[in-house]
């Protein structure tokens, strides 16, 4: 939801188009997160859609787009997603957990869109569930196809190392995750 304003213009010959697109938006609310501004520019071109320029600004999250690249042909994708500020408290889908901190960091997004890679290298400052102080550090997620012939799921891994006034959390944990199409 939200109010978007999009130009586009298209060039070149029926056998080699351009299409550039921009779009901006105001109060976007993507599943009931509150992402407020965002701005995205796009080229495609030989079937190579690539991001300009994107950004989302407001009270969660400050982040741009580095580079992104898409080719429409076999969907592959590869990209990252500089995260200046977010702020967890201001997740809607984290309240109920008391869920609060700021990260910032990098998001690398790469392989096939229908299965793709994405790897977050975040640092965290006073992370805290409720009352729980937790403290900060770097914390790593990892979301890949699972490396095992003949399946179809997903593995999640998690590592992070905090750091606070009580003490030390130290955390390494993967998880397989089945993927059914339905």
């Amino acid at each position: 939801a939200g109010i978007v304003q999009a130009e586009a213009a298209l060039s070149g010959t029926t056998q080699d188009p351009h299409v550039d697109v921009k779009a901006t938006t105001a109060d976007l609310v993507v599943s009931k997160e509150k992402l407020e501004r965002a701005l995205l520019r796009i080229h495609v071109q030989r079937k190579l859609l690539t991001v300009v320029e994107g950004s989302i600004r407001g009270a969660l999250a400050d982040a741009d787009v580095r580079r992104f690249q898409l080719n429409l042909s076999d969907m592959r994708m590869a990209g990252d997603i500089h995260v200046a500020r977010a702020d967890l408290s201001q997740l809607q889908n984290a309240k109920s957990l008391q869920l609060s901190g700021n990260i910032r960091g990098r998001v690398a997004l790469g392989g096939d869109t229908r299965s793709p890679q994405v790897t977050a290298r975040v640092q965290t400052e006073d992370l805290a569930l409720g009352v729980h102080a937790l403290g900060g550090g770097p914390v790593t997620l990892r979301l890949a196809p699972e490396s095992t012939p003949n399946t179809s799921g997903r593995v999640v891994e998690v590592s992070a190392r905090l750091a606070s006034d009580i003490g030390l959390f130290e955390l390494v944990s993967a998880y397989a995750i089945e993927r059914k199409m339905v």
